[in-house]
């Protein structure tokens, strides 16, 4: 093995460019120079770290799911989340928890599922007459907290022959902007009627705009805090049944 002038090690990037140029050098096909690694392959080089298995499946499943991409910015700092996740350890087939995961969020919460390539199940609201009839049903019986997202994504990652993790990530960001939306208006309207009051009774009046946009921002933060509850309820509730792999209830059936 070479030391040379890699002695100190490369970074992330570093190690890309260099198998890059090693599949160019070794003459390989374009659709095989791709430097990409298994899961196989992540497992073999994190035991040589010591990293445990579970830790490296809950970050590939982070990945699939999209949490490693999701930057915190202001808006979620004034109003709240975008992303709303849970992540489980569970043991049991790894198949079989993705199989009960599209059957929660397809009869459970009347999503729209697919499979991607590389296995992430992602689930999006239905828009036909009948979804959107299943989903009323669904709300009124307490049970449609995931079925407003814009979409669930769900990923199980199994580390051995009994072990897996199970991660679900609901993206709220619509409702997040109804609540956004809805506070706006209230602060817009207070301005206004300080304005007009300011204008017949003196300038003092004025002072009270401020007040009005922080009113307005804490109807916001209230609206999205009662959506986060709601999905973080929903999506604890479905991935502790999926971790059981238990059977998704009937739209008609019992509530749980």
């Amino acid at each position: 093995m070479s030391d040379g002038p890699i002695r100190n090690g490369l970074t992330p990037d570093e190690v890309q460019l260099v198998l890059r140029r090693a599949l160019d050098i070794a003459h390989l096909p374009a659709a095989e120079a791709d430097p990409t690694l298994s899961p196989e392959s992540l497992f073999d080089i994190a035991a040589e770290l010591d990293i445990p298995e579970s830790a490296l499946a809950t970050a590939i499943a982070e990945q699939a799911v999209g949490l490693t991409d999701q930057p915190t910015g202001v808006v979620d700092r004034l109003v709240g989340p975008s992303v709303i996740w849970s992540q489980r350890e569970a043991t049991g087939n790894a198949e079989a928890k993705s199989q009960a995961a599209v059957a929660w969020l397809t009869r459970g919460h009347g999503l729209k599922t697919r499979v991607a390539t590389d296995g992430t199940i992602v689930a999006t609201r239905r828009r036909d007459a009948i979804g959107k009839l299943t989903n009323s049903v669904r709300g009124l019986r307490g049970r449609g907290g995931l079925a407003r997202s814009r979409q669930v994504s769900a990923a199980v990652v199994g580390f051995d022959d009994a072990s897996g993790v199970v991660c679900l990530a609901a993206d709220i960001e619509q409702q997040r902007g109804a609540a956004i939306a809805g506070g706006t208006i209230i602060a817009i309207a207070g301005a206004i009627i300080a304005s007009i009051i300011a204008a017949i009774a003196g300038a003092l009046a004025l002072i009270a705009i401020p007040f009005m946009v922080g009113a307005g921002l804490a109807t916001s933060r209230a609206a999205h805090g009662r959506t986060v509850r709601n999905v973080t309820d929903a999506l604890e509730e479905t991935i502790d049944a999926i971790a059981n792999e238990e059977p998704a209830p009937r739209l008609l059936g019992r509530s749980r």
